[in-house]
């Protein structure tokens, strides 16, 4: 899509949250339905120049890496939000969700961010300093920790169990619970899709932690929105 060529995918899980059927790509349930999308582009040039500049735009709007530090604003905003009275299950996010469970099991608590970019990592420290550790200190409770762990190749699972296996020798009297937050769709293919990282994470973390590590998940439902 970044190419600005279009894009035909399944109907299913995440693939409708990147493709709107018809103007930045097709979206199909069928192989039939596919090989019908393919031919009506290849006949229409002005339709594939459409789609494709629809597609890149959608990438810029969604996908960039500026547009996660932006998404990492609202994180905090909701966390912020939650700092002050009655805990609002709907207006966190995943992440802030599991941050505030954190809050309320452990006074020692890590955020960690596992990135392959370098660049935005001063203006998401700057973000962590005003929306998170800013009102934590007003609030008088403890405040989190951002860990930013630089990986090249997008590595995922590797940076993460090097963090955690650092934690539990730096504290070998200590329990080290990992909270993972986690999508919960309403159709378990979806489920499937959406969550496959946290659930590789927690794999290997039964496999290769200590017997001090403990694995929590904290589930977001997306019917509540």
């Amino acid at each position: 899509m970044w190419k600005g060529t279009p894009v035909i995918g399944g109907n299913v899980g995440g693939i409708r949250y990147q493709i709107e059927d018809g103007v930045n790509g097709f979206l199909v349930s069928s192989v039939e339905e596919a090989a019908e999308r393919m031919v009506r582009l290849l006949k229409d040039e002005k339709l594939r120049e459409e789609i494709g500049h629809k597609a890149r735009e959608t990438v810029r709007e969604k996908f960039l890496l500026t547009r996660y530090v932006e998404q990492y604003l609202d994180l905090f905003g909701a966390f912020e939000t939650n700092f002050h009275g009655p805990y609002s299950a709907k207006a966190a996010t995943p992440d802030a969700r599991a941050l505030r469970f954190g809050l309320e099991i452990s006074d020692d608590i890590t955020a960690l961010h596992v990135s392959s970019e370098e660049n935005d990592n001063k203006s998401l420290r700057e973000a962590w300093a005003e929306k998170v550790e800013r009102p934590a200190r007003a609030a008088k409770s403890v405040v989190p920790r951002l860990e930013i762990i630089h990986s090249p190749y997008r590595q995922i699972y590797e940076p993460i169990l090097k963090f955690v296996r650092k934690r539990e020798k730096e504290n070998p009297d200590r329990l080290i619970a990992v909270v993972i937050p986690e999508l919960v769709e309403p159709h378990w293919y979806e489920y499937l899709l959406h969550n496959i990282h946290g659930a590789g994470l927690r794999a290997l973390l039964f496999l290769q932690g200590d017997r001090r590590t403990i694995v929590i998940t904290t589930p977001w439902y997306l019917r509540e929105t």
